[in-house]
C-alpha cells in the first residue's frame, strides 16, 4: 500500500465542505477520493490490530482474575476448616495479649507501662509481618496508607505514648485510667487485624 498520495489536510477540508455544505461537495465527490479509500484502508488495519490486542487484554484479565479467585476461595476454606476446628483462634492469638491485660489490670504503675511496652511490641510484629517498607515501627507506620490500616491514627497515638514511656521512664506519669485508654486504642488495631 502506499500512501505517498494521502492529503490529510485535503480530506479534512472535503469533510469540513461536506458538512458544512460550501462548495460544490456532496457524498459522491467525497466517497471517490483516492485519499478516502487509502485512509479507510489503513484505518482497518489499525483497528483490527488494536482490537485484537485489546481483547486479549481482556481475555487475560478474565483468565486471571479467575484464578485469584480460585486462590482465595481455597484459602477461605482452609480458613473456615481451620476456625471449626479451634485452631483460627490460636494460630491469631498468643498470650502475650493476656499477658498485657494482666499487666494492664494491676495497681502497680511499672505494670502499666510494661503493659503499653508489650501491647507495642504485639503491635510491631503485625507491622512487620504485613511487609511494610521501612527499618524501625515509626518508619513502617509512616508508609503505610490510610486505606490498608483504618486504625492507624489510634496506633500512632498508642506508639507514640511508648515512646515516651520509653525515653522518659519513670518520670512519665501514667494513671490507670490512660493506661487503659491506651491499651484500648491497640485492642482496636489489633481487632482489625484478627490478632484479638
Amino acid at each position: 500500500m502506499d500512501f505517498t498520495y494521502l492529503n490529510i489536510e485535503h480530506l479534512f477540508l472535503l469533510v469540513f465542505q461536506f458538512l458544512t455544505g460550501q462548495g460544490s461537495v456532496n457524498v459522491d465527490s467525497v466517497l471517490a477520493q483516492r485519499e478516502i479509500i487509502l485512509f479507510w484502508d489503513w484505518f482497518k488495519a489499525i483497528s483490527t490490530v488494536v482490537s485484537l490486542l485489546l481483547l486479549t487484554g481482556v481475555v487475560y484479565s478474565y483468565i486471571r482474575l479467575s484464578q485469584v479467585r480460585k486462590e482465595e476461595l481455597d484459602e477461605l476454606n482452609s480458613m473456615t476448616e481451620a476456625s471449626v476446628a479451634g485452631e483460627a483462634v490460636e494460630l491469631r492469638r498468643d498470650k502475650r495479649w493476656d499477658q498485657v491485660l494482666l499487666h494492664v489490670n494491676s495497681e502497680s504503675s511499672n505494670d502499666w507501662r510494661q503493659a503499653i511496652i508489650e501491647a507495642d511490641t504485639i503491635l510491631e510484629d503485625i507491622v512487620f509481618r504485613s511487609g511494610y517498607p521501612g527499618e524501625t515501627l515509626g518508619e513502617k507506620m509512616r508508609g503505610i496508607e490510610k486505606s490498608d490500616f483504618h486504625t492507624l491514627d489510634e496506633a500512632w497515638e498508642a506508639h507514640k505514648v511508648r515512646n515516651r514511656i520509653a525515653h522518659d521512664g519513670s518520670q512519665f506519669l501514667l494513671s490507670k485510667r490512660e493506661a487503659l485508654r491506651i491499651i484500648d486504642l491497640y485492642k482496636k488495631v489489633f481487632e482489625e487485624f484478627y490478632y484479638i
